[in-house]
């Protein structure tokens, strides 16, 4: 038996996951950041989002009186997914897979 909402959670882990995988790749080939300095980008990408996180996730109801106090927890979690999928891909990024992204981006 599914717990009432997991399949929510998936589905939003699921949207997220390729989204935040590209992310930094993108960024790095628009502003053509240093393919030796990919994991530091992806560091200062997150690190100010993950400092806003902790402080938000103690003061949860303050910060965000229109969202139940219920989903405190996915919506953490989810921030703490989308950040480790960001680094992970900042971490393991090439400049040739990179280059896709670039040749994509040329022929908009």
């Amino acid at each position: 038996m599914v717990r009432p909402g997991a399949v929510g959670a998936i589905v939003l882990l699921a949207v997220s996951a390729p989204l935040m995988f590209r992310l930094p790749r993108g960024l790095f080939v628009r502003f053509r950041v240093d393919p030796n300095r990919y994991a530091l980008g992806g560091i200062a990408l997150v690190a100010p989002g993950m400092l806003l996180d902790a402080v938000s996730a103690i003061w949860f109801p303050e910060v965000f009186p229109n969202m139940s106090p219920e989903v405190a927890g996915l919506f953490g979690g989810w921030l703490l997914f989308c950040n480790v999928v960001a680094l992970v891909s900042a971490a393991t990024a090439s400049p040739t897979r990179t280059a896709s992204v670039e040749r994509l981006q040329g022929a908009r």
